[in-house]
């Protein structure tokens, strides 16, 4: 098993996601459909299958800086994901938030390729 080639690996999964991020407006949706962000009004809509209506409506924090790790940490600890999550609205939920997190609350986005294992 080599570590380093699976974490690039990873990354590159990654960038296939974000890549894959459509854009309605303010609307933000993963590549499978199943989690869209409001940029505008900082909301999280998840979705149990891509034609349904969302079951979850999930407030994100509107300001970066101290409190913004609670209240995401709140925000992804919501009851109704528990237990509710596939390997789709992971991927979804990881893409979408990413794209919320560079948009809204980083003055600078950070460039994921940049992160490195540390020994």
């Amino acid at each position: 098993m080599n570590v380093e080639f699976d974490f690039e690996h990873a990354k590159e999964q990654f960038a296939n996601h974000l890549r894959s991020l459509t854009f309605a407006g303010m609307i933000v949706t993963g590549r499978n459909g199943l989690v869209s962000v409001d940029l505008a009004r900082a909301k999280m809509m998840v979705r149990k299958g891509t034609n349904q209506k969302p079951f979850c409506y999930i407030n994100l924090p509107t300001k970066s800086g101290q409190g913004c790790d609670v209240a995401m940490s709140k925000a992804l600890m919501h009851p109704k994901l528990k237990g509710n999550l596939s390997l789709d609205t992971m991927d979804d939920l990881t893409a979408t938030l990413w794209a919320y997190v560079s948009i809204c609350l980083n003055e600078h986005p950070i460039d994921f390729r940049q992160i490195k294992l540390s020994a």
